[in-house]
């Protein structure tokens, strides 16, 4: 039997989900800076965000994900 702790593949999954979707609003928001539509300020500020944003909600998932995998405290059922 294998001790090797590995990335559960629907942690792997949702964290490349994440990435991805992460990448593509700061792509967005360098794209809106080099077309000249967004001023230099303001696409900072929105690449920021994106990437702030981007980090903490895949954060909050991964740690609720994690916590529904790795139960802490089980739930215990009375019979009559």
């Amino acid at each position: 039997m294998s001790t090797a702790l590995t990335i559960p593949p629907p942690l792997w999954n949702g964290s490349v989900t994440y990435f991805v979707l992460t990448v593509v609003a700061i792509v967005i928001g360098i794209l809106g800076r080099l077309t000249g539509k967004v001023d230099k300020e303001h696409a900072s500020i929105f690449i920021l965000f994106a990437a702030m944003t981007g980090f903490c909600l895949w954060i909050f998932w991964a740690c609720c994900w994690l916590h529904q995998w790795h139960v802490l405290i089980v739930p215990t059922f009375i019979s009559e």
